[in-house]
C-alpha cells in the first residue's frame, strides 16, 4: 500500500473519466466494463478511484481501453493522459490455436456398487 492507497491508478481513472467535457459516468464505466465481460459495479469503480479497492490487471486494461488512455499513463506520473492507439486486429496468421477440448470422464456405470470395508 502506498500512503493507505490500494491502487496507484485509481486517480487518474477519475481523471480520464471526467476529461475534455465528455465526462462518462462511474455508472457508464461500470457498464461499458460489463458488456466487456468485466465485472465492475459502480460501487468498486468509486472504490478503486478513492484508492479503497485494488485493481486487477484485466480491470485495469478494460478500463484504458474504454476511456481512450495508455494503460501506461493509469501507471504512471506523466501530466497528460495520450490516447491510445486502437489496437489492429490479429492477421489469421498470428492467431492462436484453439485451446485442446478436455477429455471427457468416462460413463458412468449404473450398476457398479462402492464398497466400502
Amino acid at each position: 500500500m502506498i500512503n493507505g492507497m490500494k491502487n496507484i491508478s485509481g486517480r487518474r481513472i477519475a481523471s480520464a473519466r471526467k476529461r475534455n467535457n465528455n465526462w462518462i459516468t462511474q455508472q457508464e464505466l461500470s457498464d461499458a466494463a460489463i458488456a466487456r465481460g468485466v465485472q465492475l459495479d459502480r460501487a468498486a469503480v468509486a472504490k478503486i478511484e478513492n484508492g479503497l479497492r485494488g485493481v486487477l490487471d484485466y480491470e485495469l486494461l478494460t478500463i484504458s481501453e474504454i476511456l481512450g488512455v495508455e494503460l501506461d499513463w493509469l501507471l504512471s506520473e506523466r501530466a497528460t493522459p495520450a490516447a491510445a492507439e486502437p489496437a489492429a486486429p490479429p492477421h489469421p496468421d498470428e492467431l492462436e490455436e484453439p485451446a485442446p477440448s478436455r477429455p471427457q470422464p468416462p460413463a458412468r456405470d449404473e450398476n457398479r456398487a462402492l464398497i466400502f470395508l
